[in-house]
């Protein structure tokens, strides 16, 4: 696994120089890395080309280390853009900083998809707002073996723009004041940096879609999960879709559930949470045999979500289960979506578990492939039961009914037009 040494950097490219000499320092604790990219402003760039490859003063490292120079031209370089999208010399506005936080977490997303590299992140440079973005971004986009870093250096040499790192052919620099300096009598130490990886909290499918969202949406959508009571969910019957915001931004997310059976049956979950209607049963036992019956009244309700959805017209008398199904194969599911048949063809006479539990399983990897894993679980009907004081907790066995751990109120029901 090739190690990429990533870096946010200002006008000092000397951390990059620092960084390599003192994991050098670590041998046999941190790998050499293989190549070196930059996050950085256009004067920045500019910078870090004219001091580490024009005046050689990356090669002249490596050289002395006795280590192969890692990969790194302009090609390696990634400025960030303003807010109209062209480079920047400096991020002054609000705008610009939002488009700089945009920048940062997308390239570390793109970055941490490719399982074929290690990042070694450095915080070593850049503005106090750059680093803090790019620590983030690892935070949220990190694996186990990428690794966050700081290099310290000793008082004196910190900040000088002659000073690359503490080598022994080093000609003498000066300090601030005008007093020689021998870059040999510096000391470079590679700090580690711990970070709380949240990547484990985001599935493949959600680290795609958060390269798409902008930081602050991200950010928003992470915090929503633990703040449960602040959100807001509007469900487009007409569309299949699920728009989740919160009580400022309505819409900070769209997520589509693509199954019509699934999305009738959440349909049919939502409309009884909101009526507090705790009749939804994972199995309807009959009592003298013990054995499952076949729950007609909820494969009515999911027939009759599946004809709005469908858009298969009413009719006036239409009431028996079996002539809505017969409506249905025949206005829709054989022209249209054969698959559906065999949802059909299988609640005929009524729901039982072998049905509901795999589309309420499917409902939930839906969820959770487009959504943070805590978040998707407030989206995802749940066993409940009502305790001795009217309260709804959590619950498991047959007996306990389907219902959602968000309030009814927090949900709209927007129909079909």
């Amino acid at each position: 696994m090739r190690t990429l040494l990533l870096a946010v950097t200002g006008m000092s490219p000397q951390v990059i120089t620092e960084t390599l000499w003192a994991i050098h320092e670590r041998r046999g604790h941190e790998p050499w890395p293989a190549e070196i990219q930059l996050i950085t402003t256009r004067p920045g760039g500019e910078k870090a080309l004219e001091g580490l490859v024009r005046q050689g003063h990356l090669a002249s490292l490596c050289a002395e280390l006795g280590m192969p120079v890692p990969l790194f031209g302009a090609e390696q370089i990634h400025i960030v853009p303003g807010d109209n999208g062209m480079p920047v010399d400096d991020a002054r506005s609000r705008e610009d900083h939002e488009a700089l936080a945009d920048f940062i977490m997308r390239k570390v997303a793109e970055l941490a998809r490719q399982e074929g590299i290690r990042i070694h992140a450095s915080l070593a440079g850049g503005r106090k707002t750059m680093t803090y973005y790019f620590g983030y971004a690892m935070s949220l986009f990190g694996r186990a073996h990428d690794t966050l870093s700081h290099v310290l250096v000793s008082e004196g040499y910190e900040g000088l723009s002659d000073f690359y790192y503490p080598g022994r052919t080093q000609p003498p620099i000066f300090s601030r004041d005008g007093r020689a300096l021998k870059p040999s009598d510096a000391e470079v130490v590679l700090a580690d940096i711990p970070f709380v990886r949240m990547s484990e909290t985001l599935s493949p499918a959600m680290r795609e879609l958060a390269a798409s969202m902008t930081f602050r949406q991200l950010v928003v959508l992470l915090n929503l999960a633990s703040q449960p009571q602040t959100v807001k969910a509007e469900i487009d019957i007409g569309t299949q879709q699920l728009h989740i915001g919160n009580r400022s931004e309505q819409k900070l997310v769209t997520i589509t559930i693509k199954s019509k059976p699934v999305f009738a049956l959440f349909v049919v979950l939502l409309r009884a949470h909101q009526e507090h209607d705790h009749s939804i049963q994972r199995k309807q036992i009959n009592a003298a045999s013990g054995k499952e019956i076949a729950d007609r009244g909820l494969a009515g309700q999911i027939v009759d979500e599946l004809l709005v959805i469908c858009g298969v017209p009413a009719v006036d008398g239409l009431v028996k289960l079996e002539d809505k199904i017969e409506k249905l194969k025949y206005e829709y599911a054989e022209l249209k979506e054969p698959s559906m048949l065999r949802t059909l063809d299988t609640i005929r006479d009524g729901v039982k578990s072998g049905w509901l539990d795999p589309k309420l399983t499917n409902l939930r990897q839906q969820l959770e492939a487009q959504l943070p894993l805590p978040l998707a679980g407030l989206f995802c009907p749940v066993g409940m039961k009502v305790d001795q004081d009217g309260k709804l907790t959590e619950a498991k066995g047959d007996e306990a009914a389907y219902r959602f751990r968000l309030a009814p109120e927090q949900f709209v029901l927007l129909e079909a037009k």
